[in-house]
């Protein structure tokens, strides 16, 4: 919502807020699956930002909501930098160690500690291998946020003030 701004600055940042949001979500959004961005996304916050430079704020009312305006621009692009860090998925080397040496550890324990019954001994090992492996495997779907069947969706762009740039007819 623009409405503080002169008309013509409020439709110019209007149509950059919405070739944004349109970019994010039809076309960033599937390149985040692979880790990678979108050089449309890219131009089109670069297309933000100059409609917001070029808002000329006529009073007092529409200069603090300008400042206001351009800290949430600033609060978008660390949210898209935080988007695409994350989007690289990847556990650094220290990680995947005390991941591996835990696994080892817990699991050579089980292997080694005896029981009376090898029926028993043979189950809890099992168990414990078990819960060792879904943990890996759902600590790797996290460190990939935007795929597979965790992944994190549009839904919040579609929602809300940003569902305007989605109906048809605009």
């Amino acid at each position: 919502a623009s409405r503080p701004f002169s008309p013509a600055d409020q439709a110019a940042v209007s149509a950059a807020c919405a070739a944004y949001v349109r970019a994010v979500v039809y076309d960033e959004w599937p390149r985040l699956r692979d880790g990678g961005s979108s050089a449309r996304a890219e131009a089109a916050v670069d297309d933000l930002y100059r409609a917001m430079q070029a808002v000329k704020p006529a009073t007092a009312a529409a200069s603090a909501f300008y400042q206001d305006a351009v800290g949430r621009l600033n609060d978008v692009i660390s949210a898209r930098r935080n988007r695409l860090a994350d989007a690289d998925g990847g556990l650094s080397a220290p990680i995947v160690g005390l991941i591996v040496l835990g696994s080892v550890v817990i699991l050579g324990y089980t292997v080694l500690v005896g029981s009376r019954s090898a029926a028993f001994h043979a189950v809890g090992a099992g168990a414990i291998a078990l819960v060792v492996g879904f943990s890996l495997v759902v600590l790797i779907a996290y460190n990939y946020p935007y795929a597979g069947s965790l992944a994190i969706g549009t839904t919040p762009y579609r929602a809300g003030v940003l569902a305007q740039y989605f109906q048809p007819h605009r």
